[in-house]
């Protein structure tokens, strides 16, 4: 599932992806590239206008999709240079809006948690501090002690 981040980055780029894109064509490489299955392609490939196919792919791509570096390589396989550089650019925009651009993630966890938080997603800590309780078992034993 793709990110808050991305799917407004896609929004941003429909206008430019209805006047200059069919979905037809994509349908295929992404259905050969895994992402799509039979039935998804059947469904986007049954809607009757180009607008109805391009809402529904984009739809099930935000659903299906880690990121979007799938659409924008079949931008480039396609010669569609202008729409594969429109979205990687405000892509970057976005995601180095919220972080700082000298730091790249090594690592998938770091990419993951990098959108998480571009996302507003609450971050999940594993560990908790005890530092209350650990006081007061500390003062109880010490005035037990006394005793």
């Amino acid at each position: 599932m793709l990110s808050e981040p991305e799917c407004r980055v896609l929004s941003s780029v429909f206008d430019t992806l209805l006047m200059d894109f069919d979905p037809k064509d994509a349908v295929i490489y992404l259905e050969s590239s895994g992402l799509l299955t039979e039935d998804l392609a059947e469904k986007i490939e049954s809607k009757a206008t180009r607008l109805e196919r391009l809402r529904e792919l984009l739809r099930i791509y935000r659903r299906r999709a880690n990121d979007c570096d799938l659409l924008i390589s079949y931008f480039e396989f396609a010669g569609q240079e202008h729409i594969a550089n429109s979205l990687r650019t405000d892509l970057e925009h976005v995601l180095d809006g919220y972080g700082a651009p000298d730091v790249v993630p090594r690592f998938p966890h770091h990419l993951r948690l990098r959108k998480l938080l571009a996302g507003g997603v609450p971050r999940v800590f594993q560990h908790v501090k005890r530092e209350n309780m650990q006081m007061r078992v500390a003062k109880l034993l010490r005035e037990r002690a006394d005793l």
